[in-house]
């Protein structure tokens, strides 16, 4: 199993062609085992994913790890596992509940340290942790701000701008616009994040700068707090006119959509063209699933995805057809 699951076809396979998530099926077909090797050997790439795409590669191996073996069953064999596994502990601490982080700091006030602690003891590997981040004063985010400006050492830019993904940017944004922009693809994802949670006219036409200039995920992500009633058919027309998007580029503003649905109260009538775009062309059978399901939620799903969707190879999808019909 182990060399199987190191050859380079797999690494292929699952992280430079995301249509085509094997490791997802490997774990189904053998269960802990395979995602505790595949967490072994693709930890690295998993780490990447955090940062560039939010974790998604790893969601996808609890989930399918869940659909195998019970979601109740699954969280309990993670967390008997994690003791034994510091690559499993790492991920699963990345993916952790915001909200039991705010829980544990009111059972832990007198454990924050001020900023200048902070500092002098950061590793820019690691970052400031995620208890300082959520505990940090509003005079300690000052200071942290002004740091992020004047850094020039790309990981310790990285380091910072994670703070601000949780917290937000106190001071005027512009000097981060070239983080976005710029040809660090780390940062300039942890950037978008960052300023993407401000509502701000100028990260607005950054927004919109980026769509002429065909970055169209972080086009759309800036306007997760800047959006307006019209937006998708800017998105719609962008990506027509763009050219034609590979299945990594599908997936990136897939992802996009998805989360600006999820954080903005759009009308399900404005986003229903650019989710049927997604239907026909996203290659993730989970956002695929998504798309599926917020198109159904809304009445708005045709009766031809509806049949289609029947025959998915994703089990949830095929369910939601399953339930249309009945």
């Amino acid at each position: 199993m182990q060399e199987f699951l190191a050859r380079e076809a797999i690494r292929k396979a699952e992280f430079e062609h995301v249509g085509h998530p094997c490791g997802e099926h490997l774990i189904r077909l053998d269960g802990l085992a395979a995602f505790l090797e595949l967490i072994h050997l693709y930890h690295a790439e998993l780490l990447d994913n955090f940062e560039a795409q939010s974790g998604w590669a790893y969601r996808t191996w609890v989930e399918a790890l869940s659909v195998r073996d019970g979601v109740q069953s699954a969280a309990a064999a993670l967390e008997r596992a994690r003791s034994s596994s510091p690559e499993l502990d790492l991920l699963i601490s990345l993916d952790v509940d915001t909200a039991l982080v705010d829980r544990t700091l009111v059972k832990q006030p007198n454990d924050a340290v001020d900023y200048a602690a902070a500092k002098v003891g950061l590793d820019p590997k690691k970052g400031f942790s995620l208890f300082w981040i959520k505990s940090a004063s509003a005079d300690d985010l000052l200071a942290a701000a002004s740091d992020l400006i004047l850094e020039t050492d790309a990981m310790k830019i990285r380091a910072y701008l994670r703070i601000f993904t949780a917290r937000d940017f106190p001071l005027n944004p512009e000097p981060l616009f070239a983080i976005v922009k710029g040809a660090n693809p780390r940062n300039a994802w942890q950037a978008t994040k960052a300023i993407g949670r401000l509502h701000d006219h100028r990260i607005r036409d950054l927004a919109f700068e980026l769509l002429d200039g065909l970055d169209t995920p972080s086009a759309i992500r800036l306007l997760r707090s800047n959006y307006q009633p019209g937006d998708f058919v800017a998105i719609e027309r962008a990506i027509r006119e763009a050219d034609p998007l590979d299945d990594n580029g599908w997936h990136s503003v897939g992802l996009a959509v998805l989360d600006l649905i999820e954080a903005v109260a759009i009308p399900p009538i404005e986003s229903r063209d650019i989710l049927l775009s997604l239907y026909e062309n996203i290659p993730c059978s989970l956002c695929r699933e998504e798309v599926v399901r917020k198109l159904h939620d809304s009445d708005l799903a045709p009766r031809w995805m509806l049949k289609e969707c029947a025959f998915d190879a994703e089990p949830e999808t095929a369910e939601i057809s399953k339930r249309s019909s009945g």
